[in-house]
């Protein structure tokens, strides 16, 4: 009942969105890493120590997770939003259009916040989002 809310997908909550991930590369030195990640990440750390060759902007939007670079921002989604996240507000998006107006900004810490805000300062980095949404559909 965090914030109100029972069970998983129900919101994009800290409770829900913060995953806790214990990853054992061999010949990679224990550590905390505590920057922004996503699951999005998984492909991008795994497959190429698999023997994955392609760049992993092939087939996913993730960084590795040792060695690639600081995020921005990433991308969540349930089953009708995907949602914008970086270090200080969450953008909701409705997958179809015709939700367009549940669309909610908040504060990374689930405060409401101002959207013309949001937009005016994250402007290029949303357009890169929707961008990105597009790429794997």
């Amino acid at each position: 009942m965090e914030k109100g809310r029972w069970g998983h997908h129900s919101a994009f909550s800290e409770e829900q969105i913060r995953v806790p991930l214990i990853l054992h590369v061999p010949g990679v030195a224990p550590a905390v890493v505590d920057r922004l990640t996503s699951h999005l990440d998984l492909p991008a750390t795994v497959l190429p120590r698999l023997g994955v060759k392609n760049p992993s902007a092939d087939y996913c939007l993730g960084f590795d997770l040792v060695s690639g670079p600081p995020r921005e921002w990433v991308m969540v989604s349930g089953w009708t939003e995907v949602v914008f996240i970086d270090g200080e507000y969450k953008a909701v998006f409705p997958v179809k259009s015709y939700n367009m107006a549940k669309r909610e900004v908040t504060t990374s810490n689930d405060a409401p916040a101002d959207k013309s805000a949001f937009l005016s300062t994250r402007r290029d980095k949303v357009i890169q989002f929707l961008a990105d949404i597009k790429r794997f559909q």
